[in-house]
């Protein structure tokens, strides 16, 4: 037998998922008033966000896309003499941040100039930076710093 939904009772399982992927209904707000941004996200999203993360995950990937941000556009080459890294190397680690539509790229004669594919990337960067940082802020604390 199934309870009603009210404060602090979940609603029924059947209006929670509307299939076995786990995708939430849509539309309107749920009971905390956050719409449909809070509700659970089905799989083939939550696979795509992973993948990103996992692109992202490489210490390599992530100071080129940091590189990246600091100018509007960027040779192979340079960004190579900025990193310290061979441009092959520069190259295959482009060609994966192209692949997940994290960088967009502009040929100009034999070479070619990245930039970051639009402003999602900085904001995703950024928000993940000040969460690292903030949580070393916290190692710091918990390691006798002052919590001040």
């Amino acid at each position: 037998m199934t309870q009603p939904s009210g404060p602090g009772r979940p609603a029924p399982r059947e209006s929670r998922l509307d299939d076995a992927r786990g995708s939430a209904p849509t539309g309107g707000d749920d009971a905390s008033g956050r719409g449909d941004a809070a509700r659970a996200v089905d799989v083939v999203d939550a696979s795509r966000v992973a993948a990103v993360f996992r692109v992202l995950g490489d210490a390599s990937r992530c100071r080129l896309v940091y590189a990246l941000l600091r100018h509007d556009e960027i040779s192979v080459g340079d960004l190579a003499a900025i990193l310290c890294m061979s441009e092959s190397n520069v190259s295959h680690h482009l060609s994966v941040l192209r692949a997940h539509g994290l960088v967009r790229f502009r040929r100009e004669g034999k070479q070619v100039f990245y930039a970051p594919d639009d402003e999602h990337i900085r904001l995703l960067l950024d928000l993940t930076l000040a969460h690292v940082r903030h949580g070393d802020a916290g190692l710091e604390t918990a390691a006798g710093g002052d919590a001040r």
